[in-house]
């Protein structure tokens, strides 16, 4: 069963998506940036569904030191967000990012549908 790293600070935001992915996935929750770290680096997961504003590091810092490790660095991330604009073109190119998605146009799924398309084209 693939794993799947969910990295948001709402955690009824991250409850909603969170219900929806385990029901086929097993599904990790991180609620800030520093903890998505630890999380990805010791229970390496096969995706990310990543929040732009995170509380202690933001995620394109997220991304920048995920990238930056061996473990880690090849995973698909979808950036789930609501903030337009976060990331210019070339930093999302440069970072790896698989998919964007709008947080609130985005049903639980949706997103489930994002996630098993990346994961079955890995």
């Amino acid at each position: 069963m693939a794993r799947i790293l969910l990295v948001e600070d709402d955690p009824a935001i991250a409850q909603m998506y969170a219900l929806r992915l385990q029901q086929d996935w097993e599904i990790l929750v991180a609620g800030d940036g520093a903890t998505a770290i630890d999380t990805a680096l010791s229970a390496v997961p096969d995706l990310i569904v990543l929040d732009i504003q995170l509380p202690i590091k933001n995620g394109i810092e997220v991304l920048r030191e995920l990238r930056a490790q061996p473990s880690t660095k090849a995973i698909p991330v979808v950036v789930l967000s609501n903030t337009p604009g976060a990331m210019s073109m070339d930093v999302a190119h440069e970072l790896g990012i698989s998919a964007w998605a709008v947080k609130s146009a985005t049903t639980p799924n949706q997103l489930s549908g994002l996630v098993a398309a990346y994961l079955n084209s890995t």
